[in-house]
């Protein structure tokens, strides 16, 4: 019986410490999230910055903020997401070298609400089909990881969704800029300046963005031909001819094939239910120095088609 009464404090005290430590850590985590607004707050770009309740998971390894909302030059009333999550985050470092954060759920303002619910257009219905009244099942996420010991590389991403209508993604690999340079204070003039000079000294190897289509595109595009009184498929040949006249009125013509090659692409994109993706895999590594010569004396050559071949640019649908 002594022995159970003693096993049973034990755990009592076990159990006990780990709530206080987890309310340390979740008061930890409040006070840098507090101090990361407050230094977020500085970029003009974005103000009011607020949330309403924050979630901590054990140990600290993934947080939640609950009606996270902010305002920008460009909005007259607050942008709010349901949720955001900080996830795969590195505790080591002060400046974390991997982090993911995710938000969902965007909150439409009142009128923007009323006017989806009275807009009676196809895009508009579509819209409604999926589930949209007054929360925009929008998603978004950036992650990144820094590994210091091989070569200062940071490999990121961006992805950006509307499900069932479209994505965007965008990913990128650097190397040889300190990650305090990738991330420098935007409202410190010095250390954006101290950032410039970093990344002129850096590599790019690669970098893609895609659009996926999820549905959207073909709903678009017919509500589009409708209103012009054509078929589908005559609205892609104008969008295709347009951006074709468009490149031969603006472009040298050693760049018209890549130009018209990429024009294609889009048409393909356009069919529905495709990815159109522009990657870049420069030469030299990407180095922003080793490239800056050629390019630019390619540049003043106007040899347009080496610049092309430089930078290894790529248009693909799939």
């Amino acid at each position: 019986m002594a022995k159970g009464v003693i096993l049973l404090a034990g755990a009592a005290v076990l159990v006990a410490g780990a709530a206080g430590g987890q309310y340390w850590i979740h008061q930890q985590v409040e006070q840098k999230v507090d101090a990361a607004i407050t230094k977020m707050e500085k970029n003009p770009m974005i103000t009011d910055v607020d949330y309403k309740d924050l979630n901590v998971g054990l140990l600290g390894k993934e947080i939640e903020l609950l009606g996270v909302s902010f305002t920008t030059p460009d909005s007259p009333e607050p942008v709010e997401f349901q949720t955001m999550k900080i996830y795969d985050y590195d505790i080591k470092h002060e400046l974390p070298h991997h982090l993911s954060v995710a938000v969902s759920g965007l909150i439409l303002p009142e009128p923007m609400v009323q006017e989806l619910a009275a807009d009676e257009s196809a895009f508009a219905d579509y819209l409604k089909s999926v589930g949209v009244e007054d929360v925009l099942p929008l998603q978004a996420s950036f992650s990144y990881k820094f590994d210091e010991q091989n070569e200062q590389t940071q490999t990121a991403k961006v992805e950006i969704g509307l499900d069932q209508v479209i994505s965007y993604e965008a990913d990128w690999v650097t190397k040889g800029i300190p990650l305090e340079s990738l991330y420098a204070d935007p409202s410190d003039e010095m250390a954006q300046m101290q950032a410039m000079s970093a990344m002129t000294a850096g590599s790019y190897p690669s970098m893609a963005m895609s659009i996926k289509d999820q549905g959207g595109v073909p709903v678009f595009l017919k509500e589009l031909a409708e209103e012009q009184q054509v078929s589908v498929e005559d609205y892609t040949a104008q969008i295709q001819g347009m951006m074709s006249m468009q490149a031969s009125m603006m472009l040298p013509p050693a760049v018209q094939p890549a130009a018209n090659e990429a024009i294609e692409q889009v048409g393909v994109f356009l069919e529905g239910g495709k990815s159109l993706t522009i990657s870049l895999e420069p030469e030299f590594g990407g180095s922003f120095q080793e490239l800056s010569m050629p390019l630019m004396q390619a540049y003043m050559n106007q040899d347009f088609e080496s610049i092309l071949k430089l930078l290894n640019l790529e248009v693909k649908a799939s």
